[in-house]
């Protein structure tokens, strides 16, 4: 092994250039923890020996980096001296020479200016920089034009990438250089030369000294003949901060594009692929918490107002540079996303713009596909424009893009907007598709339109109260045996049966009811809805017992049917009794239920009953939830029983349950006498012993002036002092 490595050694030795032939093999090893510069990272790096590895490539390895650091280090030093002479002939001939020499001895004597610039900025010396650029400028046109944008390219890409590395940098002198560089190549060769450097600093990570150097490029160039990047350079730009999430820096730099004078719209002609990346950009700035809300409202508006003003010169956009134009079915898809974007950030009427924008591209009527018509059509409800709906709704429905999408949107137009006309004649259409569609393979037995619309439109009938309608669109569903209803369904007919006893109702399921459908609880709880609204006692028990025979196990929205309906009678015993099996069942308990429970009885039966229902849950030792807890603060509210009701909201936050700061605030808001106030503040100030909870709590500063108003207002002066000291306390 070690004979092999000796032999590796001598290969690479024998493939070194002449300049480093004298270097011996043992001084390498000697020195194999040497610091030199590494381009990759531009900063100084120590390797150690446990991760040498041996490299065929002459290049990469230990021996050859030493000596070419060695020589940089001379370059350097015979660079300073001539930037140091005094006499300006002198310093120009020498800095010839010096140039000349360096492009004619070495072949890779590019990355040897890039080399000498980075070891500068690293020694930090920029003051005679004005002076090397210029020295620069006046004397590299002998090189070869594509050697000279090479030059130049990896000059600029070292200043910017070295700001992104080191944090240092002069941007002062960059428009300087860029403007004397202009001035002899010419705007144009500037602008190819810094866009190549954009792309190295964009594919490193570098956004936003990219960002920097497009900004400083235009700045230079202000003033000069009309110029502009390629769309694919800040495209690709734009595109990568909308990926890494910097929404507003991309905003603000796309902002910056279009208001440069030289770099107007009508030049800087971006590509598709950016409009897609600024409108996706678009909906997420629109529902992030952390941006402020007037950029959530400007941002997506002048996306899409910028992209209305390309719409004329997308005839000469491409895919890429040597693509083909966009076609009909790319322009769908832009036009598309830009909808969608409008429609998701609430600017309904700039979707109705590219709508009608869509409609008239390039001379001829794109045809829109179905979710445009959905997005227009949400449009339309935002805009609460029912006539400019129903006009695109039956476009839609006249070119044979309405499916399942397109016709739900209508149905829960309908159930907003309580339309039983226009109900009548989206249902008509969906049976007359239905009836031209042909049958899938796929359907197992079920239509082409999913059932969950119907089920939609049924519960749409009941809604509008057009029971008769909702009964003839089941029949129509289960005539032919085509679509198989589930228990949702079965679920909206009831809803559609309200009229009839429920006696009816059960012979009339029964004859529709296949024996592969159940009656499933969802049937059940629809039935003791009507229960709870015709406050129907008996019927529900028998509804109770029949789900117990039938083995159907109650969820908790049909025992919370059950509970309103008995909290409505008053029958405390079943209240008892059905929420004992809600605790047996396991049953995750919601506020809904506490709130229907006590809401009902308060309306039926006063407020005592809803106490002597709270003492019950006590004495049968259940554990008070604070779901319960809070509804019963609402009810006192609503009440106007402030004592009691501040009693129980300490009791609870006695047995360490957190207090609803709201609720309190608003019992203080509801005291209207001297006493009720004075009980309010005793709460208040017990709540800061720190005896019921065991951690001290803040409380808001709208709560010590609430404490402080009662007590001026209702001449209780003697609490002041301590309320007082209570605040300064908190603050």
């Amino acid at each position: 092994m070690l004979a092999y490595t000796k032999r590796s050694l001598r290969t690479m030795v024998a493939q070194t250039p002449i300049l480093l032939a004298a270097v011996d093999v043992r001084s390498a090893k000697a020195n194999r923890n040497v610091k030199f510069y590494s381009m990759k990272f531009s900063k100084r790096e120590a390797f150690a020996q446990s991760y040498r590895r041996p490299n065929n490539d002459v290049q990469k390895t230990m021996l050859p980096r030493r000596s070419y650091t060695e020589k940089n280090n001379e370059l350097l030093e015979r660079l300073d001296r001539i930037l140091l002479t005094e006499d300006r002939f002198d310093r120009s001939s020498q800095f010839l020479q010096f140039y000349e020499e360096l492009e004619g001895s070495d072949p890779k004597w590019i990355q040897v200016w890039r080399d000498l610039i980075l070891n500068r900025i690293h020694s930090r010396k920029t003051g005679d920089s004005k002076e090397l650029w210029n020295l620069l400028i006046q004397h590299s046109t002998s090189s070869q034009y594509i050697q000279h944008q090479k030059l130049w390219n990896q000059i600029i890409f070292t200043l910017y990438f070295s700001a992104h590395t080191l944090e240092f940098h002069n941007k002062a002198e960059t428009p300087t250089l860029l403007r004397a560089l202009s001035k002899l190549q010419g705007s144009t060769y500037v602008m190819k030369v810094t866009g190549g450097a954009v792309n190295g600093l964009v594919k490193l990570g570098a956004l936003h000294e990219a960002c920097h150097l497009v900004k400083h490029s235009l700045q230079a160039m202000k003033d000069r003949d009309r110029c502009h990047f390629e769309a694919s350079v800040t495209g690709c730009l734009i595109s990568k901060l909308m990926l890494k999430k910097m929404h507003i820096e991309g905003y603000n730099f796309l902002k910056f594009l279009y208001s440069v004078d030289n770099c107007t719209w009508t030049l800087f002609l971006p590509q598709p692929q950016m409009f897609h990346a600024l409108f996706s950009s678009a909906k997420l700035v629109y529902k992030s918490p952390d941006i402020d809300e007037s950029f959530k409202r400007s941002i997506p508006k002048w996306y899409i107002q910028q992209f209305l003003k390309t719409i004329p010169f997308l005839e000469s956009l491409r895919w890429s540079d040597s693509g083909t134009p966009l076609s009909a079915r790319n322009m769908i898809s832009l036009f598309g996303a830009a909808i969608q974007c409008s429609v998701a950030t609430s600017n309904f009427q700039l979707a109705l713009v590219c709508f009608d924008q869509a409609c008239q591209w390039k001379n001829h009527k794109l045809v829109p596909d179905e979710n445009m018509y959905v997005n227009i059509l949400s449009a339309c409800m935002g805009l609460s424009d029912r006539d400019l709906f129903r006009e695109y709704y039956r476009q839609m429905v006249f070119t044979n893009f309405a499916r399942a999408a397109g016709f739900g949107t209508a149905v829960e137009y309908c159930r907003k907007s309580q339309n039983l006309e226009f109900l009548q004649e989206v249902l008509d259409d969906m049976m007359a598709f239905e009836r031209s569609a042909q049958p899938s393979a796929l359907s197992n037995g079920r239509w082409t339109l999913p059932l969950q619309i119907y089920n939609s439109a049924l519960l749409c009938c009941a809604n509008v109260r057009a029971y008769e309608v909702g009964r003839q669109l089941f029949d129509d569903m289960t005539m032919e045996g085509n679509l198989v209803p589930d228990s949702y369904t079965i679920q909206s007919l009831v809803a559609n049966y309200r009229d009839l006893s429920l006696s009816d109702l059960f012979q009339h399921l029964r004859s529709v009811l296949k024996e592969n459908i159940p009656l499933s609880k969802h049937v059940y709880t629809s039935m003791l809805d009507l229960c709870a609204q015709r406050q129907l006692v008996s019927e529900a028990v028998v509804i109770q017992e029949a789900m117990k025979s039938q083995e159907v196990r109650p969820d908790l929205k049909t025992y919370t049917a059950l509970i309103f309906i008995y909290a409505i009678h008053g029958e405390i015993d079943r209240i008892i009794d059905t929420y004992r099996l809600i605790l047996s069942d396991g049953l995750k308990l919601d506020h809904v239920l506490f709130w229907d429970m006590l809401d009902a009885t308060l309306r039926v039966h006063g407020i005592d009953v809803c106490f002597a229902l709270f003492h019950e849950f006590r004495k049968q030792n259940f554990e008070i939830p604070e779901e319960m807890y809070d509804a019963m603060i609402q009810v006192g509210l609503n009440a106007k029983v402030i004592e009691r009701t501040l009693d129980l909201a300490y009791n609870m936050e006695c047995e360490g349950i957190p207090l609803n700061l709201e609720k309190l605030y608003a019992l203080g808001d509801a005291c209207s006498s001297p006493k009720e106030a004075e009980h309010w503040i005793q709460v208040f100030l017990l709540l800061h012993q720190g005896a019921p909870v065991q951690n001290k709590r803040s409380y808001p500063k709208k709560m010590y002036n609430m404490a402080h108003q009662l007590a001026s207002r209702f001449s209780l002066e003697n609490f002041i002092p301590k309320l007082s000291l209570l605040a300064s306390e908190s603050i």
